[in-house]
């Protein structure tokens, strides 16, 4: 599957066995059209890449927006 994305400036509680942790709303798109929300923890750079580039990018969100309604905070593990 290829797939677009796009961060918000949306970050939500995600409940673990091991804890709590924040993770970022993303928005994207399939290439076939279907749109969903992803929650994304973390994201790495290529070891050894420049990341000032990456970092600038996701620095420039959108708008807050509202808590996702694909993900019912009551279903997240």
């Amino acid at each position: 599957m290829k797939a677009s994305v796009e961060s918000t400036s949306a970050i939500v509680p995600v409940t673990t066995s091991r804890g709590g942790i924040q993770a970022r709303v993303w928005r994207g798109v399939t290439a076939g059209g279907v749109a969903f929300e992803l929650l994304v923890v973390r994201v790495a750079v290529e070891h050894g890449k420049d990341a000032a580039e990456f970092d600038r990018d996701l620095r420039e969100t959108p708008a807050p927006v509202p808590t996702p309604s694909a993900f019912s905070l009551g279903l997240v593990i």
